[in-house]
């Protein structure tokens, strides 16, 4: 008896389930596919470039070097002052005749600029001021392959 009942419940159970799933199967599920948006086609802008803002110089301070403001020299790490042409004598220069010499023709060529040519500046050094001699200008020549 209790192979009846239980056929019987798993019949039903059977049947009742085909009952659902019949016509379920029988429907076709479609994805709701929202229709395109048709836009519409827009030119192209031009791209404009953006101009920079023109470049102001800076108005140049009006510091000249004159005759009367000190320079200062750097020879083979000696850093000295220099005020005026005495300041390149020998003895200022630990008694070296090249540095002298170099001082002089830096000091002079600071001083005097485009006024006067190099061979100015060498004859004077070498005749007037008598810091400079034959020697220490070829030592110069030689040390900076000139």
């Amino acid at each position: 008896m209790m192979k009846k009942i239980f056929t019987s419940h798993y019949l039903k159970l059977c049947i009742t389930m085909l009952a659902f799933i019949n016509p379920l199967a029988g429907k076709q599920i479609t994805k709701n596919v929202p229709t395109p948006v048709k836009k519409s086609i827009q030119p192209i802008q031009p791209i404009i470039p953006i101009q920079p803002k023109p470049i102001t110089p800076v108005p140049k301070k009006s510091t000249s070097n004159t005759k009367n403001d000190p320079e200062v020299l750097d020879i083979n790490k000696s850093v000295k002052i220099i005020n005026n042409q005495h300041d390149c004598n020998t003895d200022k220069w630990n008694n070296n005749p090249d540095e002298a010499c170099q001082c002089c023709l830096t000091y002079g060529e600071g001083r005097f600029g485009e006024e006067q040519t190099a061979d100015q500046i060498i004859d004077y050094c070498t005749n007037k001021s008598k810091q400079c001699s034959p020697s220490s200008l070829t030592n110069i020549k030689q040390k900076y392959n000139a």
